[in-house]
């Protein structure tokens, strides 16, 4: 998900309960305000009634169905406030309240209907030339599930508009403000360790965090190519002039294992010393390879032909499995291509039919299956001391196997991680199997 997008949905999600307390705010504050302007026209209504009468209009042609008008005499008038209004009854007293009335209207055939609605009602207490009258107005106000309604629209409404604005400044932010910081994220991607030298030039911005962001990236990728150029450099120059002493010690003991004054034990005491000399030959040079493979310093990249390159290193094994009396079922399909590195696709395929050979028994057997996409190697042997895990893993080997470095399968993984390959392992039935797959090539295809 991206920051943009993650910002946003906060902000939505927080924009959800303001909205809905405010609408809660709104629709109080819009009850009041109803409730105070129905109030003001039903005094106004009284008001004007009472003009009516100065004019010498009588009550009774005034009344209607939401107006009632009735005179009060002195005692009848201590009555009705001992029996209803108490607290707020007197002259020019005033008591509004809600109640619910009948609406007639009237038919389409004759006669008059009803509905029973929700009004606000005023009673009041006014004299008219010296005469009190008891004033009872009613009129229609909102149900309060038509101002929930209103209010639940409009707020609905303001917060579609929130989002819709929202997502526009988002996807605006994101091409125009973001613009340094994807192309600082592109350039850094794009950072090569084994051509560059400094860090490239990053894009300028007036934004605090974007210069901070540039500026932590150039120290960084400066450091990591100063680092890798000098791990590189030791690591080439620690090969080097190992394989120098090494091939000097190794002399030597060929020297001494050639006099003829030295003893049977003497001789496989400089025997074993010559065996860990080239065991440790060996290492330095698969460590180096492991460290470049790592490093992508194999570039070459384009199309081989994988059925070639495998019958050859089948060619090149053949004395070793007859002298071991190992047999080959070959089913290696012609015309095979794949996007590789040659030396490194000539490295995978020798380490694999190697592992097979080593992991396999006297007269034990080797398959080689080759198709467009899969490359399968399988032999027979003993199931394996490890986790299917633990078997890629850098000096972790069997421990039938004491010759080995325990580094030939962790090259073929690494291999196939930097090629693009995927490589699966499974023991059954007393076979090894190992399965290769790799794209196929566009020589593959333009073949079909």
């Amino acid at each position: 998900m991206r920051l943009i997008t993650r910002i946003t949905g906060i902000y939505l999600l927080i924009a959800i309960p303001i909205f809905f307390i405010g609408g809660l705010v709104s629709f109080r504050i819009l009850h009041k305000q109803v409730n105070r302007e129905t109030d003001y026209e039903l005094l106004k209504i009284v008001h004007q009634m009472m003009d009516y009468m100065r004019d010498d209009i009588p009550y009774q042609k005034l009344e209607r169905d939401n107006i009632q008008i009735r005179p009060l005499m002195e005692g009848e008038m201590c009555r009705y406030r001992d029996r209803e209004c108490n607290e707020w009854f007197g002259l020019d007293k005033f008591r509004f309240s809600d109640t619910v009335a009948v609406r007639r209207y009237p038919l389409k055939h004759g006669g008059y209907g009803g509905t029973v609605e929700r009004q606000r009602k005023l009673t009041v207490i006014k004299e008219v030339d010296g005469k009190p009258y008891l004033f009872v107005v009613y009129t229609v106000v909102f149900e309060d599930h038509d101002v929930v309604e209103q209010v639940a629209q409009t707020v609905a409404l303001l917060f579609l508009i929130l989002t819709i604005a929202l997502v526009a400044v988002s996807y605006i932010v994101s091409h125009k403000i973001f613009r340094p910081f994807h192309q600082t994220l592109d350039l850094a991607s794009k950072f090569d360790l084994q051509h560059s030298t400094c860090s490239p030039k990053f894009p300028k911005s007036n934004i605090r965090e974007f210069k901070q962001l540039n500026t932590t990236f150039s120290a960084l990728l400066e450091r990591a190519a100063q680092e890798y150029k000098s791990l590189k450099e030791f690591s080439e120059n620690a090969s080097h002039e190992m394989q120098t002493p090494l091939a000097v010690i190794k002399g030597k003991l060929e020297l001494l294992m050639q006099s003829p004054r030295m003893a049977e034990e003497d001789l496989k005491l400089l025997g074993s010393a010559y065996a860990g000399a080239g065991k440790l030959s060996k290492l330095g040079n698969a460590l180096t390879l492991l460290m470049k493979i790592e490093n992508r310093e194999f570039a070459n990249i384009k199309s081989v032909a994988l059925s070639g390159i495998l019958e050859a290193s089948l060619f090149d094994f053949q004395e070793i499995m007859d002298l071991k009396g190992i047999s080959v079922e070959n089913r290696i399909s012609q015309d095979v291509y794949c996007e590789c590195d040659p030396l490194l696709l000539d490295i995978l395929i020798t380490n694999l039919l190697r592992n097979a050979i080593r992991h396999n028994h006297e007269q034990g057997k080797v398959c080689v299956s080759l198709s467009p996409g899969v490359l399968k190697i399988s032999n027979t042997g003993a199931e394996p001391d490890m986790s299917q895990e633990d078997l890629f893993t850098r000096f972790r080997k069997g421990g039938s196997t004491g010759e080995s470095l325990g580094l030939g399968l962790a090259i073929v993984k690494k291999i196939c991680e930097v090629s693009g390959f995927d490589i699966k392992y499974e023991y059954r039935d007393g076979w090894h199997f190992m399965k290769v797959e790799f794209p196929e090539s566009s020589d593959n295809l333009r073949d079909r």
